[in-house]
């Protein structure tokens, strides 16, 4: 697949989708402390649980996460079949929106509803070739 051969209004899309995912990322990686925030206690518990013996911090956690995003990012840019990607990335956005439920956090996280319905457009193009 080439980047170049497809169509402009897919290229944006998938160039959208990478710089919302790959941002996030190097931000974190640049500053985590506003983004620790956005990590739901859920996730924070079940980590904690799971990386007793390594005493692994909340912010090896968020590096983490930032790698499987720039992956996605990646694939979505560079790969022919974008459709698995493209739902695995509604599908970790609407995790996030919906787990950060408050007042407080949507005035942020309302953005990531358009972008999950973003991949979703990408992922539903890609069903149909």
């Amino acid at each position: 697949m080439r980047f170049f051969r497809l169509h402009p209004s897919e290229a944006l899309l998938r160039v959208g989708l990478a710089f919302a995912f790959i941002y996030p990322a190097v931000s974190a990686l640049l500053d985590p402390a506003p983004w620790l925030g956005y990590i739901p206690p859920v996730a924070l518990q079940l980590f904690h649980s799971v990386s007793i013996p390594l005493s692994l911090s909340d912010v090896f956690l968020l590096h983490a996460f930032g790698l499987v995003e720039i992956a996605l990012a990646l694939i979505v840019v560079l790969a022919r079949n974008v459709r698995i990607p493209s739902f695995i990335m509604a599908f970790i956005l609407i995790l996030i929106v919906l787990t950060n439920l408050d007042v407080s956090t949507f005035s942020v996280l309302f953005r990531d509803v358009s972008i999950a319905c973003a991949a979703l457009s990408l992922g539903m193009m890609h069903s149909r070739t």
